[in-house]
């Protein structure tokens, strides 16, 4: 890490220098300031304002960095951990990283930049996230969605489950040919509900065919392109499960678009639960996450972290419920079977 010793070096001036051509400019002559900005500039150097705000203690910042503020389910999410960093005079602010590497380091250098007093986020990858830095720098940090190794508490849903119970539910219903849309491969919310469909599979004896399920991003547009070639398939799906909200929308425009029905000619159900899926024509089943109680639990980790607490890290996870609706329910006159008592998908 470079430090401001390393800057003075390069710079030909004291520490003190380094500290009033950043602090006060127009206390130093502009060639040397000049030096400095410059050994700045080639040595990446950051001042620790971590460190500096704790000593002048200054406002009680958390920063949340989503990947996807705009869905409903992180809107609840951040709701829940707002409300819970309030009650500790703690205030928030709001990171959309569109799960990019590049855009998260950047909302993290600026949040640290900032002197915020610890991160909740989901990062962008399970693997290539870089954490490490903001630990070094004593910063701590809840991620949700996954845990990550070291020290680093985290929240989350069982999204294999919830997926499995889903997709089970789909098979029970009737569908014998279910396909998932899913997101990024390197996101691991979309590698866990793809394995719960997988899961769900293996239980009812199918075989696991790779033409039926597809990664894509989180977003609409991507979704309808899947479900697109879905149905271009010589075989095309007869049930849908999309991994959330917004494929979920992609995928019923597809459907219009196609001249598909749902129920009748393909049942569907969706990760994350928004107050228009009831509302929806069919109404959508969908599983249920805990959002708001996701973004206290984290909240509650974080505040703890900077207390003081310095123990092994803590991973709460929580289980979603499976909402089910007419969607994924084919109608047949002569079979009177409420299919909303069946299985406990739970177990």
């Amino acid at each position: 890490m470079v430090t401001i010793r390393d800057v003075a070096a390069a710079a030909g001036v004291s520490t003190a220098t380094v500290t009033r051509a950043l602090t006060k400019p127009e206390t130093v002559a502009t060639p040397t300031a000049d030096r400095v900005r410059q050994a700045v500039q080639d040595l990446g150097y950051r001042p620790n304002l971590v460190a500096r705000s704790l000593r002048r203690r200054t406002a009680q910042v958390v920063g949340l960095v989503m990947q996807d503020i705009e869905t409903p389910h992180f809107m609840s999410v951040c709701r829940g951990a707002e409300d819970a960093l309030r009650e500790h005079s703690y205030s928030a602010t709001f990171c959309n990283t569109d799960d990019k590497l590049d855009r998260e380091r950047a909302y993290l250098e600026v949040l640290v930049d900032q002197s915020v007093a610890g991160i909740i986020m989901t990062p962008a990858s399970a693997t290539e996230s870089d954490l490490g830095w903001l630990h070094d720098r004593g910063l701590p940090v809840v991620t949700l969605e996954m845990e990550l190794s070291g020290a680093v508490d985290s929240v989350y849903s069982d999204n294999q489950a919830g997926a499995c119970a889903a997709v089970r539910h789909l098979l029970e219903a009737g569908a014998a040919r279910p396909a998932c849309v899913t997101g990024g491969r390197d996101v691991p919310s979309a590698q866990d509900r793809l394995a719960g469909y997988q899961q769900a599979l293996r239980r009812a004896g199918l075989p696991l065919e790779p033409d039926l399920w597809a990664f894509t991003d989180y977003r609409e547009e991507q979704g309808e392109a899947a479900v697109r070639a879905l149905f271009a398939l010589p075989q095309p799906p007869d049930a849908l499960f999309l991994a959330n909200s917004r494929l979920l929308v992609g995928a019923l425009r597809a459907l219009r678009a196609l001249g598909r029905q749902v129920p009748d000619d393909v049942t569907l159900a969706s990760f994350d639960e928004t107050p228009l899926m009831e509302l929806l024509t069919p109404p959508v089943t969908t599983v249920r996450q805990r959002a708001y109680e996701i973004g206290q639990r984290a909240a509650q980790l974080l505040l703890e972290r900077i207390g003081g607490y310095a123990g092994p890290a803590r991973h709460i996870t929580l289980m979603p419920e499976l909402i089910i609706r007419s969607s994924s329910i084919r109608p047949d006159p002569t079979d009177p079977t409420d299919l909303t008592k069946l299985t406990d998908y739970s177990q």
